[in-house]
């Protein structure tokens, strides 16, 4: 029995330019941000990380916005059309995937960044770029971390 199966694509744009099977992931990859979520699985995707950060994440800066995109881009649609231009659409998706899984913990990726949640209009980070992303390219949704739903994670420090 093969653990292949065919990619869910959702929209043409993806039909078009990612015609291909993937290797179905068993990683549960989540967003948060880097004072809301303290558990393993942290994968930092911002450019710094916090002072006085606890041990036990890992880095993968190639999801992280430049600093060209930081300084000149302040409003959402801006940053948005340069940070999917000029990083994400620089990546293959399948590498990433990869990636994240070596920088996983027990199967979990939570992708880390500053911006607190609730994430909207007028509070948008690039994780969620990230996320969304991740869902076209590959099928593979990414929820941002809720300790309502999922626990909070302060216990396990």
């Amino acid at each position: 029995m093969s653990d292949f199966k065919p990619l869910h694509f959702n929209s043409v744009r993806n039909l078009l330019f990612y015609p291909h099977w993937k290797k179905e992931s068993r990683m549960q990859i989540y967003t948060s941000c880097w004072f809301q979520y303290f558990g393993p699985g942290r994968i930092g995707i911002s450019r710094g990380n916090p002072r006085g950060l606890s041990a036990g994440y890992r880095l993968y800066k190639k999801l992280a916005p430049t600093r060209e995109i930081l300084r000149e881009c302040k409003e959402q649609p801006e940053y948005r059309r340069r940070f999917f231009s000029e990083v994400l659409e620089q990546l293959d998706p399948q590498q990433v995937l990869k990636d994240l899984e070596e920088r996983s913990q027990d199967g979990l990726a939570v992708l880390m960044c500053f911006e607190r949640a609730p994430l909207h209009e007028r509070n948008w980070c690039h994780r969620s770029m990230v996320a969304e992303y991740l869902q076209d390219r590959l099928g593979i949704e990414v929820p941002e971390w809720d300790p309502a739903i999922h626990g909070d994670q302060k216990a396990l420090l």
